[in-house]
């Protein structure tokens, strides 16, 4: 299948169309790649994520632009390094293979083709008549699914060269390449590679010298359910805990002991990703906090971790820590005719010594508050356990303290 600019130049743009309509505008911002415009490149990437990749979305000029794409990659330009207001500047090369992989990802690949066909144009045994059992608009539902189908199609000739970017000079390409890798060998016309895959990925975690790499790369096996438990004994504990994270470590005693190993000393944690750019968890307690609970059977289990992480809980972080572990502590809603145990009763203590906790809360902005706000006031969080935001109520049903 080709790639590159014979794509480009033999592909009728005219007849595509990207998220704004049609694409005779992709073939100028393709060429801008390799450009000397700085400008350019920021635009063109942009248009490659607004516009070809729209929000998980793809259309019908994103098959053959991924091929341009695929081809472009081993161009040395593209080592250039794209300026950015938010983040430290990248290569281009990167943010194409970051392009690539949100083509993968939107190919859905969870879904068969049947599954597909439904969600886009209607079931096919679908009354025509019945306006409820198909799609709303069954010309734009058919050119949905094609459109994924493409992508599906092509994703075999864009996998080669992302794997030669395993082996770029920058670290972040490689970072990139291994993500995209791991994005493709999901969509359905590669799994038959992704042993094959995974073998390179796990052969990088082993010998790469960049402990980012090594990191980034572990948790792309964890998404895959991959990682090998040789990783939980490494010498790095940041690394141990990402090997810990994996899908298919949940039921692993070892692998729960790093997590709840994490939690209990929570301060140690950001000595590990010690730069923003190394940080593997844009919310690690969150994440963190929620391994725990699914890996742990009962409350009193749990109750060193609780402990530690509400003493340095906010009121508005607890949507991310002490909510969800409120919430594990009281699996079924407070009774005043039951019993509290010791374990509910020493995490409940621990909640009414954080002063923090009990600051005022403002009340509801509007009847259409944003929901995600709402889940993080501290009385709605324990309202969902059957509680009142109320420190003396708690104070009462606790008890004295025990010697927790």
């Amino acid at each position: 299948m080709p790639i590159g600019w014979d794509v480009l130049v033999k592909t009728d743009w005219s007849r595509l169309s990207h998220a704004y309509g049609p694409a005779i505008d992709t073939p100028g911002h393709l060429r801008r790649l390799v450009g000397d415009d700085e400008d350019g490149w920021s635009e063109a990437i942009g248009h490659l994520f607004g516009s070809v990749t729209h929000q998980s979305s793809i259309y019908p000029a994103t098959a053959p632009v991924a091929l341009v794409v695929a081809g472009l990659l081993p161009d040395p330009r593209l080592a250039r390094l794209v300026p950015s207001k938010w983040r430290e500047p990248e290569p281009i090369r990167a943010h194409l293979l970051g392009f690539l992989s949100a083509v993968a990802e939107g190919t859905e690949p969870d879904r068969t083709e049947d599954q597909l066909w439904d969600a886009y144009c209607g079931p096919r045994d679908a009354d025509p008549d019945d306006p409820w059992s198909s799609s709303s608009d069954p010309e734009s539902g058919r050119m949905d699914f094609q459109a994924i189908l493409d992508c599906r199609t092509i994703a075999p000739a864009l996998l080669q060269p992302v794997l030669g970017c395993l082996r770029d000079d920058d670290v972040v390409v490689r970072v990139a390449a291994a993500d995209t890798a791991a994005a493709l060998i999901q969509v359905p016309t590669l799994t038959s590679r992704r042993a094959e895959i995974i073998e390179k990925l796990e052969w990088i975690v082993r010998v790469a010298d960049d402990y980012y790499e090594r990191a980034k790369v572990l948790l792309e096996l964890g998404r895959l359910g991959a990682v090998d438990r040789v990783f939980l004994a490494d010498p790095h504990p940041g690394i141990r805990l990402c090997a810990a994270t994996a899908s298919n470590m949940i039921d692993d005693r070892n692998a729960t002991r790093e997590i709840m190993d994490a939690l209990i000393d929570p301060d140690a944690v950001p000595d590990w990703y010690p730069d923003f750019n190394l940080l593997l968890f844009n919310d690690p307690w969150n994440l963190l906090v929620d391994h725990a609970i699914r890996r742990t059977e009962d409350f009193d289990e749990l109750l060193p971790v609780a402990l530690s992480l509400v003493a340095r809980a906010t009121r508005e972080s607890g949507d991310s820590d002490w909510g969800p572990l409120l919430e594990a502590a009281f699996p079924e809603p407070f009774s005043e005719t039951g019993s509290l145990t010791d374990a509910q009763r020493a995490y409940l203590h621990a909640l009414i010594a954080n002063e923090d906790i009990w600051r005022p809360v403002p009340p509801p902005k509007t009847p259409l508050e944003n929901p995600w706000e709402t889940g993080k006031r501290p009385d709605y969080l324990f309202a969902r356990v059957g509680l009142p935001y109320d420190r003396d109520f708690l104070r009462a049903i606790a008890g004295p303290p025990g010697p927790w």
